[in-house]
């Protein structure tokens, strides 16, 4: 091989490294925004635990009830407010029922309770 050709071959190398470096850029910068978003999902992990388990800790203190003769649940605060016990149990939602026959329809679950 020549002198000529070698120089040709070194040259087209550095013109492909050099095309390659903006796209070696964005790599980084995708790696440096994946690495912050796994930061915040886990930060987000541990908040929303820590929610969850304080949420429950309310909850506990409540204490809520079943209404004498009825499917519904009430807040001991608040006797007059029909609860939906499936949301509540389930998602430690207070759900207000609207009135219906001598019970309650939560529009959340769509159920009727006596």
């Amino acid at each position: 091989m020549s002198k000529w050709s070698d120089g040709a071959e070194l040259l087209q190398k550095l013109i492909s490294a050099k095309e390659l470096i903006p796209a070696r850029n964005d790599l980084i910068n995708l790696q440096q925004t994946m690495f912050s978003l796994q930061s915040d999902q886990i930060k987000l992990v541990d908040q929303n635990q820590k929610l969850k388990e304080e949420n429950a800790n309310l909850r506990k203190k409540k204490e809520y009830k079943y209404a004498d003769g009825h499917s519904y649940m009430i807040n001991p605060d608040n006797p007059s407010l029909k609860l939906c016990p499936t949301c509540l149990n389930r998602d430690n939602f207070e759900n207000p029922m609207q009135d219906y026959d001598s019970g309650g329809y939560c529009h959340t679950c769509k159920k009727a309770v006596e």
